[in-house]
Formats: C-alpha cells, sequence, structure tokens
C-alpha cells in the first residue's frame, strides 16, 4: 500500500511541473530569483518552495530547493550551527568551500559540501540570506563529477535571489491566537 502510494505521489509531483524560465518567485511572495537557464519547476505538496530541476545526469535530477525559517542570531552564527547540525546528521560530510557570498539584494553566504548519497557523491551548494531574523536557504545539488561551471551557473541565479519584505498582515498572521472561548463552551454543553 506504501509504494503504491509512494507511486502516486510521484506521478503527481511529475504531473505537476511548471515549465518556466527567467523569474521565480513564490506564491507567499517571500522572494524572488533567476533559476537556471533550461531548467524546470516542479510544485510538491510536500514541500513550502517550488523546486527547480534541471538536467537528469547518470540518473540523478540536479535541483534546487529553498527552505526558510526564522531564527534570531547574526550569519555567522547561523551558518556555524548549520554546518554543526550538518555534521551531526552526516559525519563524513566535508566543507570544500565556506565564505561570503556576494548579492547586492541580502546578507548572503555559500558553503560547499560532499557527502555520500545513496552510493553516489553528490556535491551540494549551500547559500544562505538574511533578512531581520528570517534565513532562507537555498541548496543546489549535482553529482559531485558534474562540470566545474555548474557553481558559476549556481552563483549567478543566487546572485540574483532577493527577500520582499514582510507585509504587517503576514506579522499579524505569525502571532498565535487564542483559542475562540464560545467555541469551548458550545461543545462543552
Amino acid at each position: 500500500m506504501k509504494k503504491l502510494l509512494l507511486i502516486f505521489m510521484m506521478v503527481l509531483i511529475c504531473f505537476s511541473a511548471l515549465i518556466a524560465e527567467g523569474n521565480y518567485t513564490d506564491k507567499i511572495k517571500d522572494f524572488t530569483y533567476v533559476i537556471p537557464e533550461g531548467w524546470t519547476l516542479i510544485s510538491s505538496s510536500n514541500l513550502k518552495y517550488n523546486l527547480a530541476v534541471g538536467e537528469a545526469v547518470d540518473g540523478f535530477a540536479q535541483n534546487i530547493i529553498v527552505q526558510s525559517e526564522e531564527f534570531g542570531v547574526d550569519m555567522d552564527e547561523y551558518i556555524l550551527l548549520s554546518i554543526k547540525d550538518l555534521k551531526q546528521v552526516l559525519p563524513n560530510i566535508q566543507i570544500l568551500k565556506n565564505e561570503k557570498f556576494e548579492n547586492k539584494n541580502v546578507q548572503a553566504w555559500k558553503f560547499i559540501t560532499e557527502n555520500n548519497y545513496d552510493g553516489r557523491v553528490i556535491r551540494q551548494y549551500f547559500y544562505t540570506f538574511k533578512d531581520n531574523n528570517r534565513f532562507f536557504v537555498c541548496v543546489a545539488t549535482v553529482l559531485q563529477d558534474a562540470p566545474e561551471e555548474m557553481e558559476e551557473i549556481f552563483d549567478a541565479s543566487m546572485a540574483t535571489f532577493k527577500i520582499f519584505p514582510k507585509s504587517e498582515n503576514e506579522e499579524l498572521n505569525d502571532v498565535s491566537e487564542e483559542p475562540d472561548n464560545e467555541n469551548k463552551e458550545e461543545n462543552n454543553e
């Protein structure tokens, strides 16, 4: 049953592919960036943001995934904590590069890792962007033997990353509200 459900979900994901080139602005209006030329956006109910997918190489789909969170630390501490967490989960991970990343729109950092995944060595480019307490992490993943120009392609794409300011309505929605007492009383009657 689980296998059938998994196959069904994968088919849904494939059919929900959104072919797009150029700017990607997420549906929540948190950020925008230019995806690499020829790449495709895929939406998934498991992800908050669309996944950018490139050409499959040796059965591995190159991809960029974006995650976000609010965290009350500066960029340096966030990067140190991120790398520490990665090393705890993936003890054999290698950090190949760890440096400030040039982005005219927002504070940015980049580090590159290599790790074994499913019997293959993958290279991941972590781009972290900070706006106030909001962090956006874009992880671009390719096989280790991908052409060296992939870093240039990812850098060019991530240099366009821009975070939209949070609106007052979004800030109000972040505050948790007390449960409605009237509903509680109605349910107790």
